[in-house]
């Protein structure tokens, strides 16, 4: 069966988490150490929950390249 999106957002959604769960197969030590990376990101710390999501995203961006 295959996936048919409603919308563009949900179609970019089901790509990101084809290619997540691609990514996890074929580079599994590098996939722990992204998602250890990812929620890092987001624990409570000095920087507030905002600009750690600021921040995540832009290094997330860097890391695609």
């Amino acid at each position: 069966m295959e996936f048919e999106a409603r919308n563009s957002t949900e179609a970019a959604l089901h790509h990101y988490k084809a290619g997540i769960g691609m990514f996890t197969q074929k580079m599994p030590n590098l996939a722990e150490r992204y998602n250890a990376f990812t929620e890092e990101c987001f624990n409570e710390g000095v920087l507030s929950k905002k600009e750690k999501s600021t921040y995540c995203s832009r290094n997330k961006s860097i890391f695609a390249r």
